[in-house]
């Protein structure tokens, strides 16, 4: 395990047999820097390998059978989302963490929309289907 500092900065240096040397610089921290190590041993040794968000779904785009209208919509779709999203690992995706001012235009957040069936409210339902009563909050 080797595992260094620069001038601002740590990094990661390992060679395993057989694999070719390995290293990572510009990590903020060691504890960052042997985390990464230890990543990157064992995505090494066990044959894993990191996909990045934009390479997974041109494999998934290249493999799925999908309708050719459902293929349109994603690739008019997938300009808007690749440059805030396309250069992170899939572990790292998480839309919750994306701002709603970074959603595409083309694909708002849809408004809950409350029931409108006469005789038919919050409750209502629940007795129709013979549920007990929803608690309200």
């Amino acid at each position: 395990m080797a595992v260094g500092t620069l001038a601002n900065s740590w990094q990661y240096d390992f060679q395993i047999k057989g694999y070719g040397r390995q290293r990572q610089a510009g990590l903020r921290t060691k504890v960052e820097a042997l985390e990464a190590e230890r990543r990157a041993r064992s995505d090494l040794i066990s044959g894993r390998r990191r996909l990045r968000l934009a390479e997974a779904y041109e494999q998934y785009a290249s493999a799925t059978t999908m309708k050719d209208r459902s293929r349109d919509f994603y690739g008019n779709l997938w300009p808007q989302i690749e440059p805030t999203l396309g250069h992170l690992f899939i572990e790292e995706v998480d839309t919750a963490a994306v701002p709603i001012s970074k959603w595409p235009a083309s694909n708002p957040t849809p408004a809950v929309t409350p029931c409108r069936t006469p005789g038919v409210g919050r409750n209502g339902l629940a007795s129709l289907l013979g549920t007990p009563e929803l608690p309200t909050i």
